[in-house]
C-alpha cells in the first residue's frame, strides 16, 4: 500500500468543548479584534469546527502569499454576539490599480455543520451585510477571501485594507517574482456536470472559466457538444452520410453547439469558427478525453456503422473496421487542429479477471493500429498481465490507478513505463479509502491535508494527473466549494 509520510497520519481529535485552535505561525488571533468582534485566521487546509476557540497567539491583519497568475485563499473566523457584520474591501478598481490586470478579491461566507466547517461557500457582495449564524459554542461567522492576480502582477508586499463589522485591518498581499502557467499542468478527469455550473454561474463560458481558474478539468470540456462516435460519426445529420467521415458539426450549428467550434474553443482557448474567437487569452484546457467507455462492462457501443459488436468485447473483424474508420478519421481532425497531443480516449474501466485483461489487450492493439499516436487511457494501473500478452506488448498512455493500489513493486513498474514508453500514471480515490491514504472525497469530514497532499505525494512518484466520477460533491449547487478550492490549492502546488 501506498505509504504517506507521516503527516498523512496526522488527524486531529477533536472534543465538544471549546479549545485553542491549533496553534501555527499561521494560525493566531488578529490584534485589531475588538470587545465586540474577535477575529482569528488559520490555514485553509485547517477547516475550523465549532469547538475551536481563538488562539492566544497574536498577529496584525493577515498575509496572503502566492505567484502571478494563482489564487490564494485566507479565511477569518468572527465571533460576535451582533446578528449581521458588513464586510468591505478595495473596489476591483482599486484591486487591479494595485495588483495588476486581471487581480480581484472575491470573498466568501460559509457555515458549520453540527461540529465542522461546511462544504458550501456563498458570494458576499462588497459591502452586505453577513449573517451571523447561531448554534455551536459559539455565535460565529467564517469568511473566506479568495484573491487572485495575474501575469502582470508587480512583485513584492501591496498593502489593502479590510473592514468586518467596525473592524478594521490590512491585508498584506505578497507576490512571487514568478509565474505559474495558466493552463493545468497536474491532469485531471472529474466528473461534473458543466449544466449544473452554467446554471448557477451565469453561461457555459463563466462555467468553463471557473473550471480552468480552478485548474479543474471535466470529463466533457467541449460540452454542450465533442467528438463522440454519436455526433461526429454515426449521425444521420453528418453531412458527408452516417459513418462517412469526421463531422464536426461546423456547416449546420452555430458557435454555442458546433463540436468544432467548442472543442477548440476549450481545448486551444482559440475556436476556429467565424470570425475566430479568442478564449480565456489563448489558454485552453491541456487535456481532453474525448469519449469513454459505454459502461463498466461494455467498451464499444453493441451495433456500430450496421455492424454487430458481437459476443466478444473485442468485436468482430466487420465491427472493427468500422470503429477503426472511425478511430483514424478522429485522430486526423485532432491533428489538423493541433489538439491531438491534448486528446485522449478513456478505453475501459478497471479489468476485473483475465478476460477482461485479454479484451484491455485487444483493444489497446486495435486503438494503436487505427491511430498510433492517439493516447488511450484504462481504468487499472499498469501491469503486465495485460501490456505484456501473447509475445505483443501493447500499453496504454494514462493507466488511472486506485491510490491503494499502488504498492512500490507497482510503482516501480509504472516508473518504468514511464521512463520507456512515455506511459503516465494517473490516481483516484474511493469513499471507503482509509488512512494512511488520503481520503479527499469525504467532502464533511476530511481536514485540508486530504486535499493538499494530493499533488505533493503525485510528484514524489511521478504521477501526473488525477480523476473521480462524483465531483459534483465538491461543487454544491454548482458552485466551488471549500473543497474544490482546496483541490485547486494542490493544483497550484504542483505547479
Amino acid at each position: 500500500r501506498w505509504r504517506p509520510p507521516p503527516p498523512w497520519r496526522c488527524q486531529r481529535r477533536w472534543t465538544t468543548a471549546a479549545t485553542a485552535a491549533m496553534a501555527t505561525p499561521l494560525t493566531y488571533t488578529l490584534s485589531e479584534s475588538t470587545a465586540d468582534v474577535t477575529l482569528w485566521t488559520a490555514p485553509v487546509a485547517q477547516r475550523p469546527t465549532t469547538a475551536d476557540a481563538a488562539p492566544s497567539a497574536t498577529r496584525a491583519g493577515l498575509t496572503a502569499r502566492l505567484a502571478r497568475n494563482e489564487f490564494e485563499a485566507v479565511q477569518v473566523v468572527a465571533v460576535t454576539s451582533r446578528a449581521r457584520l458588513a464586510v468591505t474591501w478595495p473596489p476591483a478598481a482599486t484591486v487591479t490599480a494595485t495588483l495588476g490586470a486581471r487581480a480581484r478579491i472575491d470573498v466568501f461566507t460559509a457555515t458549520f455543520t453540527a461540529t465542522r466547517l461546511a462544504n458550501a461557500l456563498t458570494p458576499l457582495a462588497n459591502g452586505a451585510m453577513a449573517t451571523v449564524p447561531t448554534g455551536g459554542a459559539s455565535e460565529r461567522l467564517l469568511l473566506w477571501f479568495d484573491i487572485g492576480v495575474g501575469d502582470a502582477a508587480p512583485a513584492g508586499d501591496h498593502a489593502l485594507p479590510i473592514s468586518i463589522g467596525a473592524t478594521s485591518f490590512t491585508l498584506t498581499v505578497h507576490v512571487f517574482d514568478f509565474a505559474i502557467p495558466r493552463s493545468p499542468t497536474f491532469k485531471s478527469q472529474f466528473n461534473l456536470g458543466t449544466s449544473a455550473v452554467s446554471s448557477a454561474l451565469g453561461s457555459v463560458d463563466t462555467a468553463k472559466q471557473a473550471l480552468i481558474e480552478h485548474r479543474w478539468t471535466t470529463k466533457s470540456v467541449p460540452w454542450p457538444s465533442g467528438l463522440k462516435w454519436s455526433i461526429a460519426w454515426e449521425s444521420n445529420k453528418n453531412p458527408a452520410g452516417s459513418c462517412g467521415a469526421l463531422n464536426d458539426e461546423t456547416t449546420y450549428e452555430g458557435r454555442q453547439y458546433a463540436a468544432g467550434c467548442l472543442t477548440t474553443r476549450y481545448v486551444l482557448g482559440n475556436d476556429k469558427c467565424s470570425p475566430p474567437q479568442i478564449w480565456n487569452d489563448g489558454h485552453g484546457f491541456t487535456n481532453y478525453m474525448v469519449f469513454q467507455f459505454v459502461s463498466n462492462s461494455q467498451t464499444r457501443p453493441t451495433s456500430f456503422c450496421g455492424e454487430p459488436l458481437g459476443s466478444d468485447q473485442c468485436g468482430t473483424s466487420a465491427y472493427n473496421q468500422q470503429w477503426s474508420n472511425y478511430v483514424t478519421g478522429l485522430r486526423d481532425y485532432l491533428n489538423d487542429n493541433g489538439m491531438l497531443e491534448r486528446a485522449y480516449v478513456y478505453v475501459q474501466n478497471e479489468p476485473q479477471d483475465d478476460n477482461d485483461h485479454r479484451v484491455a489487450h485487444c483493444l489497446c492493439e486495435q486503438y494503436k493500429a487505427a491511430a498510433p499516436d492517439l493516447k488511450i487511457a484504462i481504468s487499472e494501473e499498469a501491469k503486465s498481465n495485460f501490456i505484456d500478452r501473447n509475445g505483443r506488448p501493447c500499453g496504454y498512455d494514462v493507466y488511472i490507478a486506485h491510490t491503494g493500489a499502488l504498492v512500490r513493486a507497482t510503482l516501480d513498474y509504472a516508473h518504468a513505463r514511464l521512463r520507456d514508453h512515455g506511459e503516465e500514471t494517473w490516481v483516484y480515490s474511493l469513499d471507503h479509502d482509509v488512512a494512511p491514504l488520503f481520503t479527499p472525497t469525504n467532502t464533511d469530514t476530511a481536514q485540508g491535508i486530504h486535499y493538499r497532499i494530493l499533488t505533493w505525494a503525485a510528484w514524489s512518484e511521478r504521477i501526473t494527473g488525477y480523476a473521480y466520477y462524483d465531483a459534483s460533491r465538491w461543487w454544491p449547487s454548482g458552485r466551488p466549494g471549500v473543497t474544490a478550492k482546496l483541490f485547486r490549492e494542490a493544483f497550484e502546488d504542483y505547479e
